[in-house]
């Protein structure tokens, strides 16, 4: 079985259209959808947004359903110009830009409060990829960042980083 994780209706309504034999249930208020994508068991999950919501629905899909896999899906915003609306970012790292403990390393290339996607899958990726999907490094946080000044500092730490959003680290 497949988990996906998104924090808004918005991001997995496509998926749901596509599911056959679909039971919807409702633990500790969030919202899981299970079925069929392609042939394949998947388990849909409506987090909410922020990463305390995302951890707390990972753990609930984790605990209840066991999947295989999990996949975080949802909007992100840009940080390189390159991407833009209705590209495809699939981070091979992702971390909390918004952890800051004294003593600890920023960046990417740490295990402190960075994360690496799992090789399967990124190879999976590699071969369904086109000239709009990106393997970017990505940040998250608990944020919604719209300001030159907020994507400013993200860079300053995380120069690499093509996008931020809300979930992914914590999942």
């Amino acid at each position: 079985m497949v988990g996906i994780i998104a924090a808004m209706d918005v991001e997995i309504q496509a998926l749901k259209k596509r599911m056959t034999c679909v039971d919807e249930k409702v633990i500790k208020n969030i919202e899981f959808t299970t079925g069929k994508l392609s042939g394949v068991d998947v388990v849909l999950c409506k987090s909410g947004i922020g990463k305390v919501y995302a951890a707390i629905s990972t753990t609930i899909l984790i605990d209840e359903f066991k999947p295989d896999y999990l996949i975080n899906i949802g909007s992100a915003g840009s940080l390189k110009s390159n991407i833009r609306v209705g590209s495809v970012v699939i981070p091979r790292v992702i971390a909390h830009h918004d952890c800051d403990v004294p003593g600890w390393p920023k960046g990417f290339d740490q295990d402190k409060r960075a994360y690496k996607a799992d090789e399967s899958l990124l190879n999976v990726a590699y071969k369904l990829k086109d000239d709009n999907t990106y393997f970017d490094p990505m940040v998250s946080g608990d944020s919604f960042i719209y300001l030159k000044s907020q994507t400013t500092k993200i860079l300053e730490d995380y120069n690499e980083a093509g996008c931020c959003e809300m979930e992914g680290a914590s999942v």
